[in-house]
């Protein structure tokens, strides 16, 4: 795996490294494009020696550019907020977060899961990549790029060393032929080497976009290639290594290092595979309008062509594979060691195509038109196999799915003042017959002290069917199916937002009916705990209400930014959840002159103790703790990092010492996000993002 990784690491490296001279070679031909003429002079501006006529000015290069998404159901373009700002820049990287608020089980890119109920996404069927959402996108999710000036970006964060340390490099390329026609790709490389023996990751992801954007047809497309590679190493077998070292110690040995700590399993592995397509195609149905304008005391009437309405189809296919691969099975670890299969034909996959065609009434096309009216129409078709025992017929047994969709949307983006959405969706023939989404969301923007303040609000009502592989799992080790209920769920939610006080205040309350959860129903057998999981459900209703409060105070160069979040839940066997999530950034915000941007300073990130969930290396997700022994605590521990970040003109860069306090407290030793899995010990890491343009 390490020379298969250093390949790669070259590979796209060189890749980066030149796509700066290819943007070179675009922009020259962007300018001779632009009407100016060929010269071998030419080196990005105009000249003005002697040769050339020396009225011509010097030609600035343009930085502006957009980016967008594709809404999946309106197939209409959204516009994005760019990446352009130095602040947090140093948490990029990080698997945790910007603030810090995932679990992890401590290498970077290793499966994680939110301790914020209310920033879970919903899980699809293909359920074993919803723990990499530090590296999954989804192909709505990408972003399209129009550029004036051809642009490549080049991200390098670095942490540890070479046996264990951690690497990221990731960059994009963005270009326009036209005012009309771009294309782009994004390549993100990944490799954590793992403190902790038998404990990595890896991930390279690939994606490649194109568009043309006429005046009234329009045409985009994108295809991403990823691959997931996780070494799992069911975590620490005992976690006085961590909690009280001092009790099991070698004799004669003062220190155990990270790797020589003992682990549940060796060759172990978990592989995902994903390659996704998505093509998006819009016809504007044009209207004529006249408006009255004045111009040098003279009213003036004048003719204009606007779109009306627009009819978009947006077809989505792609392909997930995951394989799970067991070389060496630990002893006394599972319930069920009678394999039904090789260990070669655990695998499962999932297929799908989905076609959705909408008709929208665009917001501002008129004065009347104060909103966007818009519905869609989706098929979906999905397939999936997953493993049989050996004396099946079909060993991969393959389930077809098929689903007809409608769905409408209200929509204001543009207000000055109040803007909304309304969303509603019911699946009308298939499968998920009877699943419906009613969801809603407002926001009124108002001045207070002279700044912009913000009240919003949402509400939603949804009933969805159990992901598929949830319903079914078959592996060598776990193996249920299930016919589970719909679940129901209904909240409500909303806040205040002032600028002058930097402050936000939100809340959020949900009811949820039928919850399905997997569960540890291992049991002791006197000598040694033997796993096992499954899929349940909790048939009567849970609660769980969420309070969160982002106060940032400034005064001068400094600057201390804190959120704090409140969650309970009914049923903490269930769902459990910490009380509290902190994170608290303290820094001196200055520059040099005014250039070269400067953020000194540290931050923490705390929660209360809870019975968090454990990771399963056999399913790839997430489970409750066993309640048949002794459940673990984690929580009531500070996680502290101090760091410098910079940024001068097109340049972001920053040094940190993470996890400064690592073993600093003997009566605060409880460092772990996820039981049994340690939080990385104390290393040095630095990260830079380099905009090149011209």
């Amino acid at each position: 795996m390490s020379c298969a990784s250093s390949n790669i690491k070259v590979l796209l490296s060189g890749i980066l490294l030149a796509m700066p001279l290819f943007v070179r070679a675009q922009s020259i031909l962007s300018q001779n494009q632009d009407g100016f003429a060929s010269s071998e002079y030419m080196d990005g501006n105009l000249s003005t020696s002697n040769l050339k006529d020396t009225t011509v000015v010097e030609r600035d290069v343009s930085h502006e550019y957009s980016q967008w998404t594709i809404d999946p159901d309106m197939g209409l373009n959204k516009y994005m907020e760019l990446d352009t700002l130095a602040h947090h820049f140093q948490n990029v990287h990080l698997s945790e977060g910007l603030e810090r608020s995932y679990s992890i089980i401590g290498v970077l890119g290793s499966p994680r899961i939110s301790r914020l109920y209310f920033e879970r996404e919903q899980m699809n069927d293909f359920v074993f990549d919803y723990p990499l959402s530090y590296n999954r996108k989804n192909p709505v999710d990408f972003r399209f790029t129009d550029t004036k000036t051809p642009q490549v970006a080049i991200d390098y964060y670095k942490s540890g060393n070479k046996e264990s340390g951690e690497d990221r490099i990731k960059g994009y390329f963005a270009a326009n032929f036209s005012k009309k026609v771009g294309i782009g790709f994004d390549l993100d490389y990944t490799l954590g080497k793992g403190r902790y023996s038998n404990q990595s990751t890896s991930a390279f992801i690939a994606r490649f976009y194109s568009y043309y954007r006429g005046d009234i047809y329009k045409v985009q497309a994108s295809f991403n290639t990823d691959e997931y590679k996780i070494s799992e190493n069911g975590g620490i077998t005992d976690d006085r290594y961590i909690t009280a070292i001092e009790e099991v110690q070698d004799l004669g040995r003062r220190n155990i290092i990270p790797e020589d700590i003992p682990v549940a399993m060796t060759k172990n592995w978990n592989n995902l595979k994903h390659k996704q397509g998505i093509l998006n195609q819009t016809i504007d149905i044009m209207g004529n309008f006249q408006r009255v304008d004045s111009v040098m005391d003279t009213v003036v009437t004048i003719n204009e062509r606007r779109a009306v309405s627009t009819l978009a189809h947006t077809m989505q296919i792609g392909r997930f594979d995951r394989r799970r691969i067991v070389q060496t099975n630990p002893n006394n670890y599972y319930v069920n060691t009678d394999y039904m299969f090789s260990t070669d034909d655990e695998r499962f996959s999932d297929f799908y195509v989905n076609n959705t065609l909408s008709l929208s009434l665009n917001e501002g096309f008129s004065k009347w038109a104060f909103a966007s009216l818009g519905a869609y129409a989706r098929h979906e078709y999905r397939s999936f196999r997953l493993p049989m025992a050996n004396d099946s017929i079909d060993y991969r047994k393959r389930y077809t799915e098929y689903d007809f969709l409608i769905g409408a949307v209200l929509e204001r983006q543009t207000g000055s003042n109040l803007n909304f959405r309304a969303h509603a969706m019911t699946y009308l023939l298939g499968q998920n017959f009877g699943d419906y989404t009613l969801e809603g969301n407002l926001s009124y923007k108002f001045n207070f002290l002279k700044q912009e303040a913000k009240i919003y609000a949402q509400a939603y009502s949804k009933a969805v069917h159990a992901p598929f592989f949830i319903s079914h799992f078959h592996s060598q080790n776990y193996w249920w199916d299930e016919n589970f209920k719909k679940t129901f769920s209904n909240g409500l939610g909303g806040g205040i937002k002032i600028d002058r006080t930097g402050t936000d205040i939100s809340f959020n309350v949900e009811n949820i009916n039928n919850y399905i959860y997997i569960d540890n129903t291992g049991y002791y057998n006197g000598k040694t705990f033997l796993h096992d999981y499954t899929a349940r459900q909790h048939t009567e209703g849970i609660q769980i209400i969420s309070a969160k409060l982002v106060q940032n105070i400034v005064l001068g160069v400094f600057h201390w930014d804190n959120s704090i979040t409140y969650q309970l839940s009914s049923n903490q066997d269930v769902l459990p959840l910490p009380a509290f999530n902190i994170y608290s950034n303290l820094y001196f915000r200055f520059a040099y002159f005014k250039r070269l941007k400067f953020e000194i300073g540290g931050d923490v990130s705390y929660f209360t103790k809870y019975y968090g969930q454990e990771y399963v290396p056999g399913i790839g997700l997430f489970a409750n703790q066993s309640k048949k022994i002794e459940r673990v605590e984690v929580g009531n521990y500070p996680m502290i990092n101090v760091y410098a970040n910079c940024e001068i003109e097109h340049v972001r860069f920053y040094f940190m010492c993470y996890h400064l306090n690592n073993n600093m407290f003997e009566q605060l030793r409880n460092a772990f996000y996820v039981p049994h899995y340690p939080i990385n010990p104390r290393f040095f890491e630095l990260g830079f993002s380099w905009t090149f343009y011209d």
